[in-house]
């Protein structure tokens, strides 16, 4: 049966003989009041503030601490999958979560270009610098620069793969049906068309 009655007691004569200290016969004590407390199989339960650093490690052995928080730098360490929010894996949640093979998953709580993923500002900056929403959509307030290429994997012939826009006018499209229109002069120094070469004649 479970110790109900502490083995040790220590009451505080200036708080009405409040308990301050109980100590139990399966090793379960608590201390300030009941504000640090620790249970038969070693469980603690407190509200903790600390000068220095908190390991926490569920062997009791500290050689490889899982979680490790530094009061003096406000750094923290954790070596398991961490969720802020909700676990995102599953479909009706929202949060992020970050795995220990690099990869973050993020679920909005949208599912519309009003769901933001990722947004980021510069120093001193109050307008986004660049924003993935939940639809798939993105906006760099930069350059974007590819190693390799811009690969655009159209679903109709009519869909436009590239756009350029010229206060609030289009200049130049591309569709998926490899079809174009420019606004402005194009120059080649070749063109061809279906592998023949193209004469225009502009004296006529």
């Amino acid at each position: 049966a479970p110790f109900t009655e502490p083995s040790f007691r220590i009451l505080d004569r200036n708080n009405s003989n409040a308990n301050g200290v109980l100590m139990y016969g399966d090793g379960s004590a608590s201390f300030a009041g009941g504000g640090f407390a620790i249970d038969s199989d070693g469980e603690i339960t407190t509200n903790i503030k600390s000068q220095g650093h908190i390991e926490l490690d569920s062997t009791g052995a500290f050689t490889s601490p899982k979680i490790k928080l530094f009061a003096n730098s406000g750094s923290a360490t954790f070596k398991g999958t961490t969720i802020v929010g909700s676990d995102p894996d599953v479909t009706s949640n929202s949060g992020c979560k970050l795995y220990t093979s690099g990869t973050i998953r993020t679920r909005s709580t949208s599912s519309t270009s009003s769901g933001i993923l990722f947004e980021g500002f510069g120093a001193g900056q109050s307008s986004p610098q660049f924003k993935v929403t939940a639809d798939g959509a993105a906006e760099f307030a930069g350059s974007v620069e590819s190693k390799n290429n811009f690969f655009v994997n159209a679903i109709a012939d009519d869909q436009t793969c590239f756009r350029t826009v010229r206060n609030g006018v289009n200049t130049a499209s591309i569709d998926g049906d490899g079809s174009a229109s420019f606004a402005g002069t194009v120059d080649a120094a070749g063109l061809t068309v279906n592998g023949s070469p193209v004469t225009v004649d502009l004296s006529a």
